[in-house]
């Protein structure tokens, strides 16, 4: 039982973290935001890709590559995460139909992806507790289209879209070509996606 030692104190990671832990626990907790050593994700140069890390469904893998479909003028880049995922064969079996869909696998050094994108797309329908991917590539001023649930929220700031989770597809390519085919929007996200970092 967490309320058992009158004086532990409770951090969360976000507010959304925060809330949850009220409302599960009854517990009062300070927020420390997740830390990004800048080092080991800035990007000297935004690349040319939407960028998807992690294509699984519960992350929107499949929103990912429908959007890709509905926009075949827009290239993309998936990218494996560490985690295991069985859906992992069929979803790139459904990206190999896409002739503007590169799939790689994992990589240790994240900078390798974050330097050929353009926009991160975290179109998640797992509530995350922050949103670390999006911090990381803000710190490049890369900005985010991504899911209003959980702590994504928090995570994109300004500096991004939010698109709600059970919105049809068309909300997410409205979101991603504004992003996209606006010079000056992309550069006012990408502006606030850096001062948000």
């Amino acid at each position: 039982d967490i309320g058992s030692i009158p004086q532990l104190k409770y951090i969360a990671n976000s507010e959304f973290t925060r809330k949850r832990i009220k409302e599960s626990f009854g517990k009062n907790s300070d927020i420390v935001l997740p830390p990004i050593v800048r080092e080991k994700c800035w990007v000297p140069r935004i690349g040319n890709r939407v960028l998807m890390i992690n294509p699984d469904p519960s992350k929107g893998g499949d929103i990912a590559l429908e959007l890709a479909a509905r926009c075949p003028d827009i290239p993309f880049l998936i990218q494996e995460s560490w985690a295991s995922n069985r859906h992992l064969v069929e979803m790139k079996r459904a990206a190999e139909k896409l002739r503007n869909v590169q799939w790689e696998s994992p990589k240790i050094d994240i900078r390798k992806a974050f330097a050929r994108a353009k926009i991160i797309l975290a179109p998640s329908r797992w509530e995350e507790a922050w949103g670390r991917v999006v911090s990381e590539a803000q710190v490049s001023g890369i900005p985010a289209v991504a899911s209003k649930i959980g702590g994504l929220p928090e995570s994109v700031g300004a500096g991004g879209i939010l698109v709600d989770v059970s919105s049809d597809i068309s909300n997410w390519e409205i979101a991603l070509r504004s992003l996209w085919g606006s010079p000056e929007t992309f550069q006012q996200y990408s502006i606030a996606a850096i001062e948000h970092a």
